[in-house]
């Protein structure tokens, strides 16, 4: 997958987005193309969505809430 390269946290993982709860999911990452990344991801549940804004804090399963601009869809913590 590619991904922005701000999208991958700690160089090792992605924060995912899915009915109001934050997934942590393992990314090993393949090729860094400047602004671009390119992982391998396994498991990804159905509907979930990238989150590529940052959080102060993260945990699995913690509630964030989906924020939409025109531009891109982002979640923040609640």
């Amino acid at each position: 997958f590619t991904v922005p390269s701000t999208a991958v946290r700690d160089g090792s993982v992605v924060w995912l987005y899915r009915d109001g709860k934050l997934i942590i999911l393992p990314a090993k990452l393949v090729h860094i193309d400047g602004e671009q990344s390119f992982v391998e991801l396994k498991g990804i549940p159905e509907n979930a969505e990238l989150i590529t804004s940052a959080l102060d804090t993260a945990f699995a399963d913690m509630e964030v809430r989906r924020v939409e601009d025109d531009r891109r869809s982002t979640a923040v913590q609640d």
